[in-house]
Parts: structure tokens; C-alpha cells; sequence
């Protein structure tokens, strides 16, 4: 048992381990999200992420991942004007937001 928690602390990039709560409450977030495109430009997209969820409640970040544009090497991206943290993974930007908190817009990055 030990050497299992260790190798999951060791690798905190890897495994999301949050409560039975938090865990649960993600799920019904991410299962009841809508993305809608608000925009999608040349310099950069704008979605919009939200649910039919009391916020108060379901306020976790969930994950996002969206396919870079054609040229795109990386993005910035935020949301209601806050910058987030993400990554590219694959050829696609990830990323941590919060349904029902403004637009989340992804601007071109050099690398």
C-alpha cells in the first residue's frame, strides 16, 4: 500500500486524487456542461462554457481540451479576462475553467 501512495505522490502530473465529494461533484459538472464557440477568429476563439447547475455548489474547474488552430504552436488562455494556466498535450491546449464564469478566450502564443 505504501509504495502505491508514494508512486501517486511522486507523480502529481499524472492522477487528480481529491475527496468522494469533490470527485462527485466534478462528474455532474462536466456531464451537465454546454461549450458553446462564441467567436472564432484569425487571432482567437471565444467560447463559452456553462450548465444548468446551482453555482453556489458546483464551482470545481473542469478540463477542457481544444484543438489548436492550424499554425498554432501554443495558446493563452482566460477566462472573464483572468489568465489560466494550460498546457498542450497532443496538439491541443488544456486547460482548468469553471462553468458559468465568463468567456473564455484563447489567443495565439508563439512557443
Amino acid at each position: 500500500m505504501r509504495a502505491n501512495i508514494n508512486y501517486l505522490a511522486d507523480n502529481p502530473d499524472r492522477w487528480w486524487i481529491d475527496t468522494f465529494g469533490n470527485v462527485a461533484r466534478y462528474i455532474v459538472e462536466r456531464n451537465a456542461a454546454v461549450l458553446t464557440v462564441v467567436s472564432n477568429g484569425g487571432s482567437g476563439i471565444t467560447l463559452q462554457l456553462s450548465d444548468n447547475l446551482n453555482n453556489t455548489v458546483f464551482d470545481f474547474p473542469v478540463t477542457l481540451r481544444c484543438p489548436l488552430p492550424a499554425g498554432w504552436e501554443a495558446a493563452a488562455v482566460t477566462q472573464n479576462g483572468v489568465s489560466v494556466p494550460s498546457q498542450v498535450v497532443n496538439g491541443k491546449v488544456m486547460f482548468d475553467v469553471v462553468p458559468d464564469r465568463g468567456n473564455i478566450v484563447l489567443s495565439r502564443r508563439p512557443s
